[in-house]
């Protein structure tokens, strides 16, 4: 009877054994799983970060262009604007030059004007000595 309760014991813990493995083997399954889900759900993330940092990198890359055209286009409104004071000072140097060109022609003519005058002044001068010349020979003629 000991015997066959050895027995019946050695049996019962054959089965607890046989159970434990089981279930030993269930969660070793169990946990092989849940790497495969972790190393899924990592390479998700790396996955996903990298395209974060792609999408980053692309907005870093589009603000500089964007950046990089507002520069250029400050720069040419900068050049018009130099370009367009140059020419308003060519074009105040040409009207100052233009001033000073009618002002010698006024006082050119202003110039000339007096010399016709004192011109026809020395021609009236001239006649009326010649006037008085030719009385004078006529007065001694008539003597």
């Amino acid at each position: 009877a000991k015997s066959v309760e050895v027995a019946s014991a050695a049996a019962k813990a054959c089965k607890e054994k046989v159970a434990a493995e089981r279930e030993l083997e269930a969660v070793r399954h169990e946990m092989a799983e849940m790497r495969q889900r972790e190393d899924l759900a990592d390479r998700q993330r790396a996955e996903e970060d990298e395209s974060q940092k792609l999408s980053l990198a692309s907005l870093t890359t589009d603000k500089a262009r964007v950046e990089g055209e507002r520069d250029r286009h400050v720069a040419a409104e900068a050049a018009a604007r130099g370009e367009g004071a140059q020419l308003t000072l060519e074009v105040s140097r040409l009207k100052g030059l233009l001033l000073h060109a009618e002002a010698k022609a006024e006082n050119a003519e202003a110039t000339a004007g007096t010399a016709l005058a004192e011109a026809r002044r020395a021609r009236e001068e001239a006649d009326a000595a010649a006037v008085r010349a030719n009385a004078a020979l006529a007065t001694e003629r008539a003597l």
